[in-house]
């Protein structure tokens, strides 16, 4: 997996959420909709202006990842840090795949809104990322669930950390987006932003 150059920043970042569905729209206009139990991250992203060393190295970046082949995590603000100052941690109980509610455990009790809707979350065993639809509220014993955009791609185990500070989303280029270039003239070439289409590796 690659890893995003150290110091590079975002001027700008587009980020949607792919549900896929199939739909149908009757005589009588009423609307059939079927929904795939699936979802990724998609997202366009612009760095700030890059000039120098800084461009050659965010360049040697996009050349490691070999076109779509290659994989890397990336945070978005502020759907990655929403919920950067909740205290504790917590692990998961076991919760099949296909599951949208994954009970937790080992919180902070009692709190009526321990994370927030809207935050990113993570599992140590996925490279998924899934968004809470709800505030996660735990009881006296520190339990509590967290309520997913989407169904688990995969099983979660008993145990397993749950990250919520910091969350990446885990990104590679678009297939068949236009590949990547710059121009230059002159003695030392201009400043330049690059701007990637991303989806999430799933």
């Amino acid at each position: 997996m690659a890893v995003w150059p150290t110091g590079i920043k975002l001027g700008s970042a587009e980020l949607s959420s792919n549900t896929p569905q199939y739909s149908s729209e009757s005589a009588n206009l009423r609307t059939f909709v079927v929904t795939i139990p699936s979802h990724r991250y998609e997202a366009e992203v612009e760095t700030v202006r890059l000039a120098g060393a800084d461009r050659l190295r965010f360049w040697a970046f996009v050349e490691s990842l070999r076109g779509a082949s290659g994989t890397f995590d990336l945070q978005l603000p502020p759907q990655s840090t929403h919920n950067n100052a909740a205290s504790g941690s917590c692990t998961a109980l076991a919760t099949a795949a296909g599951a949208v509610q994954v009970p937790i455990a080992g919180a902070p009790a009692s709190q009526a809104a321990w994370l927030k809707a809207g935050g990113l979350v993570r599992f140590a065993g996925h490279t998924k990322a899934y968004c809470l639809i709800d505030d996660v509220a735990t009881n006296g014993s520190g339990a509590g669930t967290l309520r997913l955009n989407a169904a688990l791609q995969r099983d979660v185990t008993l145990g397993e950390a749950v990250s919520f500070r910091n969350v990446p989303i885990r990104f590679r280029l678009r297939p068949g987006a236009s590949p990547q270039r710059y121009s230059q003239s002159g003695q030392d070439g201009p400043i330049t932003s690059f701007s990637l289409a991303l989806i999430e590796a799933i």
